[in-house]
């Protein structure tokens, strides 16, 4: 029995395991191998792709089933099996005119099982974050068949999609938000929209998020304690959820603000690696 046989901790992948160039640190690493030496299971939250995900999971030292499409789908990579999916309801093929219609240079991605479908237009910099995680998208027009696992409107077009809200040009950013609003507002119930960066819009089932599979997941591997690490918007259920709740210092306000939050060191020197150092006086 290790300190941390009793503990299911799910992070984050992009901006919480990595830096916000998406290069893990040694740090990290080392954190999870004695994490899991001690007992611990480590599962990724996150709101990539099954594909998306297997194209840096190799790195990540895991030894339990991981969530992704932002807890749409939870997937175990060691057996290549698929546990469970929730899809997108028909009525999300409506939400492309939408966003045509805003004006905005935007671009659409449907992610599935097999690989991530552009819609129309691409922006050179989700071009490029694919590219270099080592995935191919599929280009094609808007009548992509169904079933969906997740939508994402994307409106970076600087050189990389990992922005900061202050380096954004405050009537583009605010042009965004307005998207946003009105895709909220078009789907009601019916789809669950988070964004996850400052220009991208992630919709997914309206039945499943971070937080709700984080808990549900712990409760399915007898974990009575569920921690969690996490640096954007799309986190906030996740960490709500977290029986303790870490975010790195460079992490968006809105997560910096949650009560009961503990703050680590930022993305690029080691967020897991100091959670990890922190739970051991915790536990």
């Amino acid at each position: 029995m290790g300190k941390f046989s009793n503990v299911l901790f799910t992070s984050d992948f992009d901006c919480t395991i990595t830096d916000k160039q998406h290069r893990v640190p040694p740090s990290n690493i080392e954190a999870i191998r004695y994490f899991i030496s001690q007992g611990g299971l480590f599962s990724l939250n996150s709101g990539r792709s099954v594909p998306l995900l297997r194209c840096r999971i190799g790195q990540i030292p895991t030894n339990a089933p991981c969530l992704c499409y932002n807890g749409a789908a939870c997937y175990d990579y060691r057996n290549e099996k698929l546990i469970y999916a929730h899809t997108l309801p028909e009525f999300a093929r409506e939400l492309i005119p939408l966003v045509q219609k805003s004006g905005l240079n935007v671009c659409m991605e449907v992610q599935k099982f097999d690989n991530h479908y552009e819609i129309r237009n691409q922006l050179p910099a989700r071009l490029a974050f694919l590219a270099n995680e080592g995935l191919e998208p599929v280009f094609c027009g808007d009548d992509t068949t169904m079933p969906w696992m997740k939508l994402i409107v994307c409106g970076a077009d600087g050189s990389s999609v990992a922005e900061r809200p202050e380096s954004i040009d405050p009537k583009a950013l605010q042009a965004f938000i307005a998207l946003e609003t009105k895709i909220r507002e078009f789907c009601g119930d019916q789809c669950y929209v988070t964004r996850s960066m400052p220009r991208l819009i992630e919709i997914s089932n309206p039945n499943c998020d971070k937080g709700r599979a984080a808990r549900q997941l712990a409760k399915e591997l007898g974990r009575e304690i569920l921690v969690c690490a996490g640096d954007a918007p799309n986190d906030l259920q996740m960490l709500r959820q977290a029986d303790i709740a870490f975010c790195p210092s460079d992490a968006e306000e809105s997560i910096l603000a949650l009560e009961n939050i503990h703050i680590t060191q930022p993305s690029h020197i080691g967020c897991i690696a100091d959670a990890v150092r922190q739970l051991e006086d915790m536990l």
